[in-house]
């Protein structure tokens, strides 16, 4: 489990829903990093944890949330239900912005599955808080009418050994109107899942997010 570096942690539950999350503020954070679950993966998981931690090791604050609860969580219809997911995105979007102590923090959100074609659908919506979204084996192509909509950078990862993926994805990037960028981060020889693949994802995720979502001293 990642531990956060010198930083407030505190579990919370979002929403009547009450989504389960983890919370982390390190020492003088500029940014909160929501990191999305809307599928089969917890927030608790070890990709999501070790990338998480990488954030937090470079003053990004983190908001693990899973968007289903434990009963949706079982049910794989569920997955796949992006206006639910994107719903419940919005709801964790507003609840931040309630905090006293992340209230003030720009916003942007790193998925996997189908929580990013949830995270692209709350970014194209008017209101949102989201400055930028990054990707790793996300589906994109799920969030369809929304994509052109989409005008915060938006960085789509996927492992460069899968061709589904690669197709899914590079279809999704043409429908953006926003900076954008697809990256290959790994190959036939090393699953996404490998120690080194995360290491390169969470650095990725790091620089665009340093980037592209302008801290809360330049906004």
């Amino acid at each position: 489990m990642a531990i956060c570096v010198a930083a407030h942690e505190s579990n919370v539950l979002i929403g009547p829903e009450k989504m389960p999350g983890t919370l982390c503020v390190p020492p003088g954070a500029k940014r909160l990093i929501l990191v999305a679950q809307g599928d089969r993966r917890s927030r608790m998981g070890s990709e999501t944890q070790n990338i998480s931690l990488a954030l937090q090791e470079r003053g990004f604050a983190t908001l693990l949330i899973d968007l289903l609860n434990e009963c949706e969580a079982s049910d794989p219809w569920c997955f796949f239900d992006i206006p639910l997911l994107a719903l419940r995105l919005r709801e964790v979007e507003s609840w931040a912005r309630d905090q006293p102590m992340i209230a003030s923090l720009p916003q942007g959100c790193f998925g996997f599955g189908t929580s990013v074609a949830a995270a692209l659908v709350a970014a194209a919506l008017s209101g949102t808080s989201l400055g930028a979204v990054v990707s790793l084996g996300g589906r994109p192509d799920l969030a369809k009418a929304y994509l052109p909509k989409v005008t915060v950078p938006t960085l789509l990862m996927v492992g460069g050994d899968d061709e589904c993926a690669i197709s899914l994805n590079r279809k999704a990037l043409n429908k953006l109107s926003c900076v954008k960028h697809l990256e290959l981060v790994s190959d036939a020889a090393r699953p996404l899942t490998e120690p080194s693949v995360l290491e390169h994802v969470a650095r990725l995720t790091g620089d665009w997010f340093s980037k592209y979502l302008p801290s809360k001293d330049n906004e």
